[in-house]
C-alpha cells in the first residue's frame, strides 16, 4: 500500500495545482496515481505531479502531491483541515 503523510497544504495558481506537502510514508507515489479522499465512498483524485519542496533554511525537503485545484475546491478540500494527516495512493 501506498501512504503519503500530509504536514501541510499550499495553491500553486501559476499551475493550477492544490499540492499536499509531506512525506512518503509507504510504497511508492508516482503522477498518475489516485489519491484516496473518501475512504467510505473511495472518490479520488489524480496526482498530476510529483515535486520536491526545499526547505533551504531547514536544509531538507518535502515531497509535494499536485492535484487538480479546480477540482479540490470543486470538492470542499482546498485547507490543510480538510486532509487529514495521512492519505492512501493506488
Amino acid at each position: 500500500m501506498n501512504r503519503f503523510r500530509i504536514k501541510d497544504t499550499f495553491e500553486l495558481r501559476s499551475r493550477n495545482f492544490f499540492v499536499l506537502v509531506g512525506d512518503i510514508s509507504e510504497g511508492v507515489i508516482a503522477v498518475g496515481m489516485d489519491v484516496l479522499i473518501d475512504r467510505s465512498h473511495e472518490r479520488t483524485l489524480k496526482v498530476m505531479a510529483v515535486e520536491f519542496i526545499d526547505h533551504i533554511s531547514k536544509k531538507r525537503a518535502d515531497v509535494g502531491l499536485c492535484l487538480s485545484i479546480e477540482v479540490v475546491k470543486s470538492l470542499g478540500l482546498d485547507n490543510t483541515d480538510a486532509w487529514g494527516q495521512e492519505v492512501i495512493c493506488s
